[in-house]
């Protein structure tokens, strides 16, 4: 699950631990912003992994700011390289995906205080050298915020050997950025000023010992006309405050990539009530944020471990101390870690406890749990007419959990909310087709794959929306981009073929198939990338490559018998009677196939299932 970057109540600061060396510092342009250097020891030490990254990036100045602002405005996924106290653009490094997407949430304002040198490391880490030099006895740098929105690419993890161009010492990929305004300035000890005061302050500026460079962007004017529905961000009111860094795969070849035999999960777990009847789903658990030696507590990045803060998700009692003190993320794990008896109400109540607390995607797990259809019913509830008596109180709040969560930047709650909108059978009088769309195109543009699959599904069939086959095309490929597998073979498929008036383009079908040819992907990718590479007239190699991996990764059977053919031709691959007369003869005693008989001189009769054909072109996700 992705998490929501924007948190109720929270500005959301810390960094991850990422990897250090490895190419980063090598002498690409355009340079590091990086603080480490004048840090010297204060600077926050690197773990040696990549791991997912959550900087605070008000500390770059304007001209680095401008940079990010640009390379986000543009397609596809900003790749950048980054360790605890540098980032890096990678402006010619190129991964296949969407353009990102801006959706405006509740319009959070904070001010925090930094008091040492080690705030400012831990929390300002581009350019903490020369900001912490603004640290005397009794001064603080203060910091007032105004977050409006996210702009968020969907994108899954790539593969470092995926990319293309200048990308030497790229770790991670930039999934959303946090936008807003806000303002810095020199401050004391024990005197915290508004954030209406912090804005005003810096504009004028009028006291030298307050003002800071490059301290400020943006107008809280101009962020307080936004709303949480906002189609686009106000003019005066779209700096980047903050990045979500997801690191890169390590890089596997294509041979590699064939040979690994461990299946993968496809991204499209359906959508959102049907997830609510698995009571036993877990989602993904919240990790500490920050650098080696330092906890997420008051918003900040601590060396302070006795104030609440974000717990080790694998340390129950640990989460349990820290959820009673405060901390939504720990709450937030602990209901997670439940065990399988819990009750679905029993879970529910923990994460409300994180909702409440502000984290945002703690009330769409809460509305999950909620639901009526998350909870036992021993009847059929299609026909049991108690049904919506009963349970109307549960899904008015499930409802009202996962309003609460969207609109406070939480893909998960926004999926939920869609799907609470979109039921008919159960609750047909909270049934809202055009809400539920609207709710899944949010979602989508919050981050998640599966709110592009549902909305591109609405588009395609017309469901509760007028159809739009282009729009659903680009919805289905940016689903595809977040790692729906099957929407990709979808994808591919219309592409091959042409439908829904697409025009047909078999370059970017072969591209996309390729990728989904692995073992445990999804089935008939192979199938399809071959059936696609034939059609384009390529390398017989090629082709027989395509449907050898097919054949033998218990796809489509229709590929071992074109391998047959292939190696009794010697199309494609050395010439071998043999193997073509060990499929046809398989094909022939398992599967009763008359032409594999008359091949291997043995009668048969097709009394058994046909072999599984092609894809079908289109397919409810």
């Amino acid at each position: 699950m992705r998490r929501a970057i924007v948190r109720g109540v929270v500005l959301g600061l810390g960094i991850g631990v990422a990897a250090c060396g490895g190419g980063v510092g090598d002498k690409v342009r355009p340079p590091d912003f990086t603080g480490k250097d004048a840090l010297g020891g204060s600077a926050p030490s690197c773990s040696g992994r990549a791991a997912i990254a959550q900087p605070y990036i008000v500390d770059l100045d304007d001209a680095a700011r401008g940079s990010l602002e640009a390379a986000l405005a543009k397609k596809g996924a900003v790749i950048v390289a980054y360790d605890c106290a540098s980032i890096r653009v990678l402006n010619g490094c190129k991964a296949p995906s969407s353009a990102y997407e801006f959706a405006g949430v509740q319009r959070k304002e904070r001010v925090i205080q930094l008091k040492s040198r080690d705030d400012v490391a831990a929390n300002l880490p581009f350019s903490g050298g020369k900001v912490s030099g603004e640290l005397t006895s009794g001064r603080t740098i203060d910091l007032a915020t105004v977050t409006i929105g996210q702009s968020s690419v969907v994108l899954t993890n790539p593969d470092r050997k995926e990319l293309e161009g200048p990308c030497e010492g790229a770790t991670h990929y930039v999934a959303s950025a946090s936008l807003g305004a806000f303002s810095m300035r020199r401050g004391s000890l024990g005197k915290v000023a508004a954030v209406a005061e912090m804005f005003k302050m810096g504009a004028s500026a009028k006291s030298e010992s307050e003002r800071l460079d490059n301290a400020s962007d943006g107008s809280l004017a101009a962020c307080l006309t936004s709303r949480a529905d906002s189609e686009k961000p106000p003019e005066e009111c779209h700096a980047p405050l903050r990045l979500e860094l997801q690191p890169l795969k390590g890089g596997d070849t294509p041979a590699e990539a064939l040979a690994h035999k461990t299946p993968k999960k496809s991204a499209d777990h359906g959508k959102a009530k049907d997830r609510a009847r698995d009571k036993d789903a877990v989602a993904a658990e919240v990790e500490n944020p920050c650098p080696e030696g330092f906890v997420f507590a008051n918003e900040t990045c601590t060396r302070q471990s006795d104030l609440p803060h974000v717990c080790d998700p694998k340390n129950r009692a640990e989460c349990a101390e820290q959820c009673e003190k405060g901390s939504a993320e720990s709450c937030y794990n602990v209901a997670t870690r439940l065990g399988k008896s819990t009750l679905p109400l029993e879970r529910a109540a923990v994460y409300k406890k994180a909702c409440d607390l502000g984290f945002a995607d703690g009330c769409g797990a809460q509305a999950l749990y909620t639901s009526p259809l998350a909870q036992d019913a021993k009847t059929e509830r299609e026909a049991d007419a108690q049904f919506t008596a009963k349970f109307e109180p549960l899904w008015r709040e499930s409802l009202a959990a996962a309003t609460k969560g969207c609109d406070n930047g939480s893909a998960e709650s926004c999926e939920q909310l869609g799907s609470i909108l979109d039921t008919s059978v159960e609750f047909p009088h909270f049934q809202d087709l055009a809400a539920s769309h609207r709710a899944y195109v949010r979602a989508c543009k919050l981050g998640s794959a599966e709110g592009c699959s549902s909305a591109s599904y609405n588009l395609r069939s017309g469901h509760g929306v007028k159809q739009d086959f282009a729009t659903s095309l680009a919805l289905l490929e940016r689903s595809c981009d977040g790692g729906v597998t099957d929407n990709c073979l979808d994808l591919a498929d219309v592409l091959h073929e042409g439908h829904d008036g697409s025009p047909k383009d078999d370059a970017r079908a072969l591209a996309i198939a390729s990728r989904l040819c692995r073992p445990g992907v999804v089935i008939d990718g192979c199938f399809l990338a071959a059936e696609t590479a034939k059609a384009m007239g390529k390398d017989d190699k090629l082709v027989f490559t395509l449907y050898k991996a097919d054949c033998d990764g218990g796809g489509s059977w229709n590929s071992c018998e074109i391998l047959a053919d292939h190696y009794a031709a010697g199309r494609g691959t050395a010439k071998d009677p043999q193997k073509a007369r060990e499929i046809w003869k398989k094909a022939c005693e398992e599967y009763e196939d008359k032409d594999a008989c008359k091949k291997v001189g043995k009668s048969g009769a097709s009394s058994k299932p046909a072999p599984k054909a092609a894809p079908p072109p289109s397919r409810k996700r």
